[in-house]
């Protein structure tokens, strides 16, 4: 198997492109640990369980990026990247304002461990930087901050078509939230006959 080998499990059977789109959604937003997407997994057997008795997909993710979220230097690259958002925004407002890795109180963990999730990431920082008495003592800053940062962080995180990520009882999963059609279906199988 390669590297860009993974499978998704649909009780739906005859797909020749995959699509995000809440039409196509076969589970509540409220559910799902991440949101919309394709979930795809690198075990076989729990592709099954989500086909339903329906299809499992054998899927090439050669063409879709991705951010990895599976380990903890990938996450922690990904953070120091917002940290450089979130400070570039203050240095082009000429704010004396400098936000650190230690600022986070162990962000990068409690994302590698589930306790938050990645669609909340950047909503977890700029929590911690409204929860920051200094922030508010900086003469000068706009009131639109902290919208201005949340666009900026969103931005990023859609740069990609997905991400990695570790679920603590599927192990690692790949979502793809934008650009689906990326991926390449190379063959269905009867989940009954998997």
């Amino acid at each position: 198997m390669s590297e860009y080998t993974w499978y998704h499990g649909s009780p739906r059977q005859g797909l020749k492109v995959f699509v995000v789109d809440k039409e196509f959604q076969l589970h509540s937003d409220d559910t799902l640990q991440e949101g919309s997407g394709i979930y795809l997994t690198q075990k076989k057997d729990v592709a099954v369980g989500y086909a339903k008795g329906g299809s499992v997909y054998t899927v090439n993710t050669e063409n879709v990026t991705f951010f990895d979220f599976s380990s903890l230097s990938g996450i922690s690259s990904l953070t120091n990247k917002i940290i450089k958002i979130v400070n570039d925004y203050f240095k082009k407002h000429k704010f004396n304002y400098v936000i650190t890795k230690n600022k986070f109180y162990d962000l990068d963990n409690s994302i590698l461990s589930g306790k938050i999730y990645i669609n909340d990431l950047g909503r977890e920082i700029l929590l911690n930087l409204d929860s920051d008495p200094v922030l508010f003592t900086i003469d000068g800053i706009p009131e639109n901050y902290y919208e201005d940062l949340g666009i900026a962080i969103k931005d990023f995180l859609e740069s990609k078509d997905g991400y990695y990520y570790l679920c603590r009882t599927l192990g690692r999963v790949l979502i793809v939230k934008r650009n689906a059609d990326k991926l390449i279906i190379e063959r269905e199988d009867d989940a009954g006959l998997v």
